[in-house]
């Protein structure tokens, strides 16, 4: 998104750099034959030295984005093959929704992720308390040790083994009670992170919602502004050729075009940013879907295949 809105601030920034261009050498032929003065000459000439610096910015910015998107798929930015993005050629989706059931924010790989550290944070609990219980085994025989053969069968060479399993929890018990709170701490820390990650999840969707409700209308009112600066400044810049009007009142509306085109691209990618914004606080979109959203790259096939 932020690509194409510069391409399209780009196009913007060109047609007023050229419009900007002729008005100069206008300016410049109205001087000679003594119309205007130096002055009006020189403001448009800053104009335009103006706007090519924006355009040299526009530039700039258009070349990091395209290296961030080849960083993001995994390929240098020298050597990334990358279609080019731009505002005409993008289109939002048929319906966008004013509101989406509450269980669409499951699918969400973080919620997904702190559900999955809950389960196994009580699974812990389970397993530290049962530790506390002695482990032994019960068998269908009976055996005896000693260390001489008079005392084999004497009555305490068959409960060493038992013995010493019932009574290794109790030897062991402030160790064991001390990994159980230790444990029951870790299960309570992953329910406030679940807690904290599903509430910040909805509050990413109602956010994005919000937005897509008030972006179609900011983007009508800031379209109509540059209609309605653009037929100005048109309706102005014949008055001045035929010297009804003043140069200082091109000025003006030349700078309010400039900011009514500005305004207008902006609103027009803040509308698609708000819709892209939707999918991923939805994890993907608002339809039930089956599977990931993005599988990368097999690197190692790929440098097989190679």
């Amino acid at each position: 998104m932020r690509e194409a809105a510069l391409r399209a601030q780009m196009q913007a920034t060109e047609e007023i750099l050229k419009a900007q261009t002729n008005l100069a050498e206008v300016t410049e032929k109205q001087l000679v034959i003594g119309t205007v003065s130096r002055v009006d000459v020189t403001s448009q000439r800053t104009l335009v030295s103006n706007s090519q610096v924006d355009l040299f910015n526009y530039e700039r910015n258009l070349a990091f984005a395209r290296n961030q998107l080849a960083v993001l798929i995994g390929e240098l930015p020298s050597s990334a093959d990358i279609a080019k993005f731009d505002l005409s050629t993008l289109h939002l989706p048929a319906k966008l929704p004013l509101s989406v059931p509450s269980s669409l924010v499951r699918q969400r790989p973080d919620v997904r992720a702190a559900e999955a550290q809950l389960k196994a944070q009580n699974a812990f609990v389970g397993v530290a308390t049962a530790n506390l219980l002695p482990q032994f085994t019960i068998t269908g025989s009976a055996g005896a040790a000693a260390l001489t053969s008079s005392s084999l069968f004497g009555p305490n060479s068959a409960l060493w083994t038992l013995g010493g399993g019932i009574l290794q929890p109790l030897f062991q018990g402030g160790q064991l009670l001390a990994q159980r709170r230790g444990a029951i701490a870790n299960y309570e820390q992953a329910a406030f992170q679940y807690q904290a990650t599903v509430l910040k999840a909805f509050q990413e969707v109602a956010d994005a919602l919000r937005a897509l409700e008030t972006g179609a209308q900011a983007l009508k009112s800031a379209s109509d502004a540059e209609r309605y600066a653009y037929e100005t400044l048109d309706l102005v810049q014949q008055q001045y050729k035929l010297g009804t009007a003043s140069y200082l009142a091109v000025l003006y509306y030349q700078n309010q075009y400039q900011l009514a085109k500005v305004k207008s691209v902006s609103a027009q990618a803040t509308r698609f940013s708000d819709t892209a914004a939707l999918f991923a606080a939805l994890g993907g979109g608002w339809w039930n879907r089956e599977g990931p959203a993005f599988k990368p790259k097999d690197i190692d096939s790929e440098q097989r295949s190679k």
